[in-house]
């Protein structure tokens, strides 16, 4: 994790004038394509809703909001090394395929390419080729 006191990039959302009056429980939200904060944006308006004017409940939602931030910060580090790690095991997979394919091919020696195959087996008569019907 960086040295920084506070690891999230923060935005200022500010909202117009006479805003909150308007429409409490709808603040200028960041678009989420992923569909995964709308649980999380509702429980914050609810407990947004309950502060009341009261610092002391202000600053327990503030610090609330920011142990969240460096906790999904820590987890995602932690996801993104698990999930770097799972890709370096599965590339690692294919390698020692791929590397017991080669040995098994360079045993087997040369490969016959599907022309030499189809040409021998007209030559075997074993698929359809132009015959001989002269005696």
């Amino acid at each position: 994790m960086s040295d920084q006191e506070n690891p999230v990039e923060e935005k200022a959302y500010e909202l117009p004038q006479g805003y909150v009056e308007q429409v409490p429980n709808s603040p200028a939200w960041p678009r989420d394509e992923f569909g995964m904060t709308s649980a999380l944006r509702r429980e914050l308006a609810r407990a947004a809703g309950r502060i009341n004017g009261d610092e002391n409940k202000l600053s327990v939602f503030m610090e609330t909001l920011r142990a969240g931030a460096v906790w999904a910060q820590s987890r995602m580090e932690v996801q993104r090394q698990i999930r770097e790690d799972r890709h370096a095991d599965v590339q690692r997979l294919i390698d020692v395929t791929q590397g017991a394919r080669d040995e098994e091919y360079a045993k087997a020696g040369p490969q016959e390419t599907d022309d030499e195959r189809k040409a021998r087996q007209v030559a075997a008569g074993i698929i359809g080729g132009v015959q001989s019907t002269a005696a």
